[in-house]
């Protein structure tokens, strides 16, 4: 080798690499080389400098062969790659080659290392040779893949043995319409096309012997039966033992229509020479022989027959004034063996023509004329149209000089050669500035480049010039020009010269501006407003909408017949008798279109329309036009229904609605509706423009005015009751709610104020403080009675017990009975408490009030005095009620004697018992009543009458308005109770000077309820021998009832509680013929007791014994069937008594 082996090694021990190198160069390889030993080095030195090999130690502390490998065939494919290590075995370097490397040499067999690169560079430089020799190869069938696709010609490939089609191209594809797939594989002669050439089988074998066959024009059907001419050219390629045949196949059916329109161009031109009286004339000087065309004997008139035509003969017919010029002319051509052209006149049988002649001399080679010829034309039309021409062209000159426009001429060429003075003058510049291309220096700058090309694309494509652009003025303004110019053009078709002209339109321009401004706010105004605008031809039927018209009735445009039946059949049903009464009116000029109706939209939505139209009459005739306008108030008419209902709304309100103008002074009233003046009485033109201070009164609070005018002050919304007054004086209380009502910047503009009449709500709360405190005290009282009631018990039995024991004449026997009476009127006293907590025992019938009246009429009378008269109104046919009659006969002595003392100098005593339905508005505004029948029992005197205040508290216990030692203050707190013991209500009238009546309300019923009757005072008390458990919390009461009990003959079991009466009776064994227990006791009660007893003893008989009933046993303290009790406190005798009438039961 000439020149060093470079050689790139990769190696971690330098030694190592110097050994390689000294082994290759005693083998007589001169070498250049460089150790690399990391990625990074080795990438460097590939991308930085030419190797021709690779050796590589396999394993390297951080970068062995493989990566090395790997490294080498990223840059160069080819680059011989050789392992050279020391520790390298068969299975090891199998691996490495199969990975890429070229060879491998162990260390200890160097000597094998300078072949193996000799060879490795030959066949690397063979791989190389072979990649390239392989890319020319690919070029040339990618050159020959390109120039066989974008030929356009089609390329036909079969194959010379088998007759298959091969290949074809794209351009032969798309001219006989078969696809690629639908060919290739096919014999030739099965495709449809090719089956006139099957018929050639000698032409066939001619190709197949000579290689190359030709058809110049040969007819081809295509995929879908079309002719087309081709030329079809086959030649036969040979490669090695294959041969091919390709065909190039032309389309020649462009130039065969192209031959034909010749044939057919020469044939219109013998046509147009004969059209245009044209002929051709030779006249030989020499012989004088003169020969026409036939178009020329047509033309002077001269019949083919004669013998002889000469020269003479022609100017025989050429007219008197014209012969002499004629012949001067001919001659003098010939004297200078030149050309001529002229026109002259002729004479035909009498009539005068105009021919046009032209004509050369032919000379020999020695220059003598020997020969003339030419052709004439008869231009006599020609002539005539030229006169018009003429004339018309001076008309023109005349109209140019007087218009304002400026007219100006161009030859060909497009340079400017001619100026009407009227350009000069609107320039300000010469003639000779604007010549040629000079006219462009006074077109706008901006202008002048479009102008120049225009005008250069007009003048190449010989088509009109039109545009518009900028002038420069004399005085300096720019103004806007039409410019318009039209090539004038030989019958050749060549342009003799271009006429243009150049109109001002600047004010037309600015006008058009304003128009188009004006149009475009309209536009945007109509189209902002969401406006239609609609057209009609009356006299047609012909209507013209646009888009938003469309829009508006929900049609789209292709739908839109244009018709009048099509807006009239759009409108709802309800609307298109009078719409088009409207509308008949209108055209009969005797009122304006301006309407709103609804439309059905095809979907079914309806939408409200309002129009408005203006019609065009003929004087003295029918209307002829209709145009208007259309606009969707939908929104609008949904706002105005929203405003209209939100108005009645208002007015049926029943609460108070009133509206204040803030920004007034005074912030006076501007609106009050229904709801207010049924509640205050006033109307609203009364009071519209005051201050609504005159709903205040005496009793109004002064703190709630200032609260609501220091909310109306703050811009604040405040709601509170106030005390107000109707426009007819009477008070009520109004729940009033203010709030500011503000504008779309936030501003305040009114306030905003809603009245509710609260009275009977206000009535009712103060009925249920009444009712909480009345519960209360009576709670208070049922538990004083309660405890009371052991007390006297134990004391009114004991002193019972000792009046019995002693002797009749016993002194000590007075002492004790006046303790005993002592006791039973306390025992009143409780009775009256219980009555008023409605916690006492009532034993209810079912009765007629009109009885017990009647019982305790001679009572009443004895009791109320001579001085007071009674009356009683009693109906005649009473419901009846159930209710405890001694309690009735207490509530209605109370009510008298009540009614006596409010008559201490005598008065009217009414009673009265009527039938009497209570509605739903007296039990809403009484919330302890419930609406129903109910019996009426009235009480009503003429007395003294009681103020508000003492109303408020008559049916407090201990209350009372007499006089110290007159009364207990029970009387009336008595009849509360019992009338709300028995589901009944009281309700008094009352006013101070007149009287006052008492109505009291009990429940109709009417079934009927079995009542024990109350037992009697029996002097000796029956005895038993019955076994009696008796249950009892109080010590006092216990002992008593045990001494009374036991003194009977009863043997008594005693308990403290319910748990222990319990244990007793699950301890004894033998029968407990009665349980007697106290209603409340701690721990278990007398129900709780008694239920379980009863289980373990169902002989066991049951008596309840308290000081009130505030328990299941006895509901609202009316005795349930079945259920035994006896009030404290009670008799020995009593006692005894009941015992044993249960025990006998």
């Amino acid at each position: 080798m000439s020149q060093p082996m470079r050689l790139l090694i990769v190696e971690d021990k330098p030694d190592d690499a110097e050994l390689v190198v000294l082994a290759l160069k005693q083998q007589g390889l001169n070498t250049t080389w460089r150790r690399v030993e990391t990625a990074d080095e080795m990438r460097l030195a590939l991308a930085t400098g030419a190797w021709d090999a690779v050796l590589s130690d396999y394993t390297l502390p951080v970068f062995g062969a493989a990566a090395s490998l790997a490294v080498v065939r990223e840059f160069d494919p080819d680059l011989p790659f050789i392992v050279v290590s020391g520790t390298v075995g068969e299975d090891v370097a199998v691996r490495i080659m199969r990975a890429g490397a070229n060879d491998y040499v162990l260390k200890h067999s160097l000597t094998r290392l300078a072949p193996a690169l000799v060879r490795e560079l030959r066949e690397a430089e063979n791989r190389r040779a072979l990649k390239l020799a392989d890319k020319v190869v690919r070029a040339s069938e990618i050159r020959y893949r390109r120039l066989f696709e974008a030929a356009q010609d089609g390329i036909l490939i079969v194959d010379v043995v088998s007759r298959q089609i091969l290949d074809i191209n794209p351009f032969l594809e798309k001219l006989i319409g078969y696809r690629h797939e639908e060919l290739v594989g096919k014999e030739l002669w099965e495709i449809g096309l090719f089956r006139d050439i099957e018929a050639n089988k000698t032409a066939f074998h001619t190709l197949q012997e000579q290689g190359y066959i030709r058809y110049d024009d040969l007819p081809l059907a295509t995929k879908n039966g079309l002719l087309i001419d081709v030329e079809f050219v086959s030649n036969i390629y040979r490669e090695g033992d294959e041969q091919v045949i390709q065909c190039n196949i032309r389309d020649i059916s462009a130039r065969k229509r192209a031959e034909k329109v010749l044939l057919e161009k020469d044939l219109e031109l013998t046509q147009a020479v004969r059209l245009a009286r044209l002929g051709y004339w030779n006249r030989d000087l020499v012989t004088e022989y003169v020969e026409w065309s036939e178009m020329l004997y047509e033309i002077f008139g001269i019949s083919r027959t004669r013998l002889e035509l000469t020269f003479e003969t022609f100017l025989a017919t050429v007219h008197p004034d014209d012969r002499q010029a004629v012949a001067n002319r001919i001659e003098a051509a010939v004297a200078t063996i030149g050309s001529f052209e002229h026109s002259y006149r002729i004479l035909v049988d009498g009539a005068v023509r105009v021919i046009h002649e032209v004509g050369r001399v032919i000379a020999s080679e020695d220059g003598i004329p020997i020969r003339l010829a030419g052709s004439a034309q008869d231009i006599t039309e020609q002539s005539k149209a030229t006169a018009t021409i003429q004339a018309s062209e001076e008309r023109y000159r005349t109209l140019i000089t007087a218009t304002t426009a400026i007219v100006w001429s161009s030859p060909p060429s497009g340079a400017f050669d001619t100026f009407q003075p009227a350009w000069t003058a609107f320039t300000g510049q010469t003639v000779e500035q604007h010549m040629g291309w000079g006219w462009l220096d006074a077109i706008h700058p901006d202008d002048r480049e479009m102008s120049a090309q225009a005008w250069a694309a007009a003048v190449k494509d010989r088509c009109t010039y039109q545009l518009e652009h900028k002038i420069r003025r004399a005085d300096g303004e720019y103004r806007d020009m039409s410019a318009r110019a039209l090539p004038i053009l030989e019958p050749e078709g060549t342009v003799r010269e271009w006429v243009g002209i150049h109109t001002d339109i600047t004010d037309q321009k600015r006008a058009k501006e304003r128009l188009y401004q004006s149009q475009e706010r309209l536009s945007l105004a109509t189209e902002s407003a969401r406006i239609g605008i609609w057209d009609w031809n009356v006299s047609s039927n012909e209507m013209d909408w646009d888009a938003r018209m469309l829009a508006l009735y929900g049609i789209r445009e292709q739908e839109f017949s244009g018709a009048y039946n099509t807006w009239r059949n759009g409108l709802h049903p309800d609307d298109r008798d009078r719409a088009e009464a409207e509308i008949a009116a209108a055209l009969a000029g005797v009122e304006d279109f301006h309407t709103e109706f609804r439309v059905v939209w095809p979907n079914g939505e309806v939408r409200h329309i309002e129009a408005h139209a203006l019609v065009q009459l003929v004087p003295g005739g029918p209307a002829t036009r209709m145009t208007g306008v259309n606009w969707d108030i939908t929104d609008r008419k949904r706002a105005e229904d929203n405003l209209h209902m939100r108005d009645r709304a208002i007015q049926a309100a029943t609460q108070g609605l009133m509206i204040t103008d803030s920004s007034q002074a005074d912030n006076p009233l501007v609106f009050v509706n229904h709801g207010f003046e049924q509640m205050t009485g006033y109307a609203s033109e009364d009071i519209l423009g005051l201050n609504c201070r005159f709903l205040q009164g005496v009793d109004t609070d002064p703190v709630a005015i200032a609260r609501i005018r220091e909310a109306i002050l703050a811009e604040e919304s405040y709601t509170l009751e106030i005390l107000n007054y109707r426009k007819d004086g009477t008070p009520f209380w109004n729940k009033l709610s203010v709030a500011p009502v503000r504008g779309a910047l936030g501003q305040l503009t009114h306030f905003v104020g809603v009245q509710e009449d609260v009275t009977a709500r206000k009535s009712l709360e103060a009925q249920f403080r009444q009712s909480q405190k009345m519960d209360a005290f009576g709670q208070l009282a049922g538990g004083v009675a309660h405890d009371f009631n052991n007390l006297l018990t134990v004391i009114n039995g004991y002193s019972d017990l000792l009046l019995q024991s002693l002797p009749s004449g016993d002194p000590s026997r007075e002492l004790v009975s006046e303790i005993l009476k002592a006791g039973e009127r306390s025992a009143q006293l409780t009775r009256q408490l219980l009555a008023f907590s409605r916690q006492q025992v009532l034993a209810p019938r079912v009765l007629n009030l009109n009885e017990v009246v009647n019982e305790i009429d001679k009572m009443l009378r004895r009791l109320i005095g001579e001085d007071i008269r009674l009356t009683r109104t009693l109906e005649s046919k009473l419901w009846a009620v159930q209710a405890d009659t001694g309690q009735v006969e207490q509530v209605l002595l109370n009510l008298c004697v009540n009614a006596r003392d409010a008559m201490p100098k005598g008065g009217r005593l009414t009673i009265e018992t009527q039938n009497i339905n209570l509605d739903e508005n007296y039990a809403r505004t009484h919330s302890d009543v419930p609406s129903g029948p109910y019996v009426l029992l009235s009480v009503t005197d003429t007395g003294s009458g009681m103020s508000m205040e003492v109303q408020e508290r008559i049916f407090e216990p201990f209350f009372t308005t007499k006089g110290i030692g007159n009364g207990t203050g029970l009387g009336l707190a008595t009849v509360f109770g019992i009338v709300k013991q028995s589901a009944g209500h009281i309700a008094v009238y009352s006013e101070v000077g007149v009287g006052t009546s008492f109505k009291v309300y009990l429940p109709r019923i009417e079934q009927q309820s079995k009542v024990l009757k109350a037992p009697s005072r029996i002097l000796t008390p029956p005895r038993g021998t019955e076994t009696i458990l008796f249950a009892e919390d109080e010590p006092g009461v216990r002992n008593l009832t045990y001494r009374i009990l036991a003194g009977c003959g009863y043997k008594v079991l005693l308990a403290g509680d319910g748990e222990e009466a319990l244990r007793i009776a699950e301890a004894d064994r033998g029968p407990i013929h009665l349980l007697i227990s106290d209603v409340v006791m701690p721990g278990a009660g007398g129900r709780t007791t008694a239920d379980q007893i009863t289980r373990m003893h169902p002989e066991a008989r049951v008596l309840y014994i308290s000081g009130y009933t505030d328990d299941a046993v006895i509901r609202h303290g009316v005795l349930r069937e079945g259920v035994h009790f006896l009030q404290k406190p009670f008799s020995p005798a009593a006692l005894a008594t009941i015992v044993r009438e249960i025990l006998d039961s």
